[in-house]
């Protein structure tokens, strides 16, 4: 049900954003991962540390995120991309399985994972240059 919201969300995007593409990508695909990765997860990360959530959400509109990809992808035949997509689904999937007491710090990684990995949006969005000297440094220490 998550992937919908997804797939919708994308369909918006697109028509305010256009479908200029930056490095082979349609604009509104930045603007989406920008969304989840700043915006949603954090705010799915601090319902759950106050208890109002379980893990489930996250690990379900994690998976949801990364599979509403999967039509564009396979449009643009990005193969590398795919792979790492399944391969993130299969590690969220596994999520479901963890100890209540390690799924802190499953969702902190993820969280952190996907902070670094908005750096690589962030830039094409804002399009400062400072931004782009910045990105390789902050997706390291992600």
């Amino acid at each position: 049900m998550y992937t919908v919201y997804f797939l919708f969300l994308r369909i918006i995007f697109q028509i305010l954003f256009g479908r200029e593409n930056i490095k082979k990508y349609p604009r509104y695909m930045y603007y989406v991962s920008f969304f989840f990765q700043i915006i949603l997860l954090p705010l799915l990360f601090f319902f759950f540390n106050l208890k109002l959530i379980t893990s489930d959400i996250i690990y379900n509109t994690s998976i949801a995120y990364f599979a509403s990809d999967f039509p564009q992808l396979i449009y643009l035949k990005d193969k590398y991309m795919i792979i790492h997509h399944i391969l993130s689904i299969l590690l969220l999937s596994f999520g479901f399985y963890l100890q209540e007491s390690t799924q802190y710090y499953c969702i902190t990684h993820l969280l952190i994972l996907e902070f670094g990995s908005s750096f690589l949006s962030i830039p094409h969005i804002f399009r400062k240059d400072i931004l782009f000297k910045l990105r390789p440094f902050i997706f390291f220490i992600s």
